[in-house]
């Protein structure tokens, strides 16, 4: 079946975690990175509506997603036609500990600003974050389920939301702040042609030729899904 590697590097602080309370230990899943792809898949899905795709309606919108991620409701459920999956994680998660202390007219440190929150404090240094650092490495896979209906389409959209999600966003807390970016240092299997490629960090020599693909793919993306339901 159709599958596709993707090796990505983390830019910035990734806050991640399992089941456990707080966030921690730190953990990079797979449940959270389709969790992830489901909002960038809403966020395309809402964006083609003026493109030819009425998903203006939430029940349109969520056979559409489910169509993708499987889904769950009173009436009917769905397995999902695309496996998500994540494995070698290489990088040591660690707590964050504010860079420098906050006093009366010293400058706050910019990470300890926009990461406010997610540190331990001083009598209980324990409720820190943990947190995967820089540099830290790990696969993310994404293949089509056999069996599955209308398979191949539905990673086609998976593979689009990923490029949404780490061209434009990231994994993990506070994302709006810029945690969790990553940057992609390898792509192999069979990524689909109808889908703009995930551009590779030693392509993007500097930001106008992130600008460039930037551009492009929006306007790829908005035509992949501007064709409606699957």
């Amino acid at each position: 079946m159709p599958n596709v590697q993707v090796e990505l590097r983390v830019v910035t602080p990734l806050f991640m975690g399992g089941a456990e309370p707080h966030g921690n230990p730190a953990e990079v899943r797979a449940l959270g990175v389709r969790g992830a792809l489901r909002w960038w898949l809403r966020a395309a899905l809402g964006g083609a509506g003026g493109a030819g795709a009425d998903f203006s309606d939430t029940a349109a919108l969520w056979q559409a997603e489910a169509a993708v991620f499987g889904g769950v409701d009173s009436a009917q459920s769905k397995a999902s036609p695309v496996i998500v999956s994540v494995h070698t994680v290489q990088g040591t998660p660690q707590p964050l500990v504010k860079e420098r202390p906050v006093r009366p007219g010293t400058p706050v440190n910019g990470r300890d600003y926009l990461l406010y929150g997610m540190h331990g404090n001083r009598n209980n240094p324990a409720e820190a974050r943990q947190f995967y650092p820089p540099g830290t490495r790990f696969t993310l896979g994404l293949r089509s389920r056999l069996g599955a209906d209308d398979a191949e389409a539905a990673l086609e959209r998976a593979c689009a939301a990923l490029w949404l999600l780490v061209m434009l966003g990231g994994l993990g807390a506070r994302t709006r702040r810029g945690a969790g970016c990553l940057a992609v240092e390898s792509v192999t299997g069979e990524w689909p042609p109808n889908v703009p490629p995930l551009p590779l960090v030693r392509d993007l020599p500097s930001p106008a030729a992130l600008l460039h693909v930037l551009q492009r793919g929006l306007i790829q993306i908005r035509q992949l899904f501007a064709g409606g339901p699957l």
